[in-house]
């Protein structure tokens, strides 16, 4: 939905393929979207493969002034 109000759209997953993705969607790799992104949406599933996905090393990429929003489902 972002896409029709003109911002450009990043997306990551282990298994996300282009091909997977929205018009309008690019699929980037974590580190890519960290260091391109104003704001940023962690949707994952709390299991143990994802409690570290977000260290030290992660949010020292990103911008300053960039947003950071955590979702658990």
């Amino acid at each position: 939905y972002l896409v029709a109000f003109g911002m450009k759209v990043l997306a990551t997953s282990p298994n996300l393929r282009l091909s997977d993705c929205e018009p309008g969607v690019e699929a980037v790799s974590l580190e890519k979207l960290l260091v391109r992104s104003q704001i940023v949406s962690l949707h994952a599933n709390y299991i143990p493969a994802n409690t570290r996905m977000m260290g030290a090393e992660q949010f020292a990429k990103m911008r300053e002034l960039q947003q950071s929003i955590e979702r658990e489902f």
